[in-house]
């Protein structure tokens, strides 16, 4: 009995019966951890229906980079000229102005943007379609933005609305179109080489974007140096990479998704529908 006692006071557990704890000892029908611990529940989780393998082609790689091509070529120009431009046409009021409007337009428009494109269902009808129709959009604002709206004398009403609003709408259009494509990669692929495959492709696209800043530079120097200052050169080459944008955004809205996308993504549709 002595010998069981001091077995039983090292091993305190091992005196219980079926090595039950102390609290299920003294009451095992209400104490019982089994009624603490959940239950195993099955997973419902649906496995990706986005490809693990290597499957992008050299087609869909070049189409991706294109996005990053056009908005390049417009931002690397933009965001080099337009302080300067607009510094000759509208006074500090009128900057301060814009540029407050800007930022409260700025905060509201990446989580709203980023809210539509991923309550849209399925690859090819929310994330091209922003590329689609949103990228040429954003050229033409791009465009227009350079050009004289009438009547804009320095420090003038015009002049600060034309600043305003022109930044607002650039703004927006390039968060609608680079939010869009760099969500678009995991929606294509989950795998490792594809990834990298389009990473490289948009690298590539941006440094031949950036190239409009270097070319740009010469035009500036003419509008500047022309007679009256005229803008001319540098609208119409303006013009000239927003209409390679427009191509780049086109083909790749186009391109960029595969048969098979469309396919994977017109059976997930109708079995949603059903």
């Amino acid at each position: 009995e002595s010998q069981r006692a001091t077995t039983a006071s090292a091993h305190p557990a091992g005196a219980l019966r079926g090595g039950m704890t102390l609290l299920e000892s003294v009451c095992p029908c209400c104490c019982s951890l089994s009624h603490f611990r959940p239950a195993h529940r099955p997973s419902h989780h649906h496995p990706l229906h986005v490809p693990t393998q290597p499957s992008i082609t050299n087609l869909q790689a070049a189409a991706y980079g294109a996005t990053m091509f056009g908005s390049a070529a417009i931002n690397n120009l933009w965001v080099t000229y337009y302080i300067q431009f607009f510094s000759k046409r509208v006074n500090t009021q009128w900057f301060y102005i814009g540029q407050v409007v800007y930022m409260l337009w700025n905060s509201l428009n990446d989580p709203l943007f980023g809210w539509m494109s991923d309550a849209a269902p399925g690859l090819t009808r929310r994330r091209t379609p922003a590329i689609r129709y949103g990228g040429p959009l954003w050229a033409v604002v791009f465009a227009i933005a350079w050009q004289d709206w009438g009547g804009e004398s320095f420090g003038s009403v015009t002049a600060g609305l034309h600043f305003t609003l022109v930044l607002c709408l650039y703004d927006g259009l390039l968060t609608l179109v680079e939010l869009n494509h760099a969500a678009l990669m995991p929606d294509l692929t989950t795998s490792t080489e594809d990834r990298t495959k389009l990473n490289n492709a948009s690298a590539a696209g941006a440094i031949l974007g950036s190239l409009s800043s270097y070319f740009g530079h010469m035009y500036w120097s003419q509008s500047q140096g022309g007679e009256g200052g005229s803008f001319a050169p540098f609208r119409r080459f303006s013009a000239f990479v927003a209409l390679l944008a427009t191509i780049g955004f086109t083909f790749s809205a186009a391109m960029v998704c595969s048969d098979a996308d469309r396919l994977r993504e017109w059976k997930l549709g109708k079995g949603e529908g059903e």
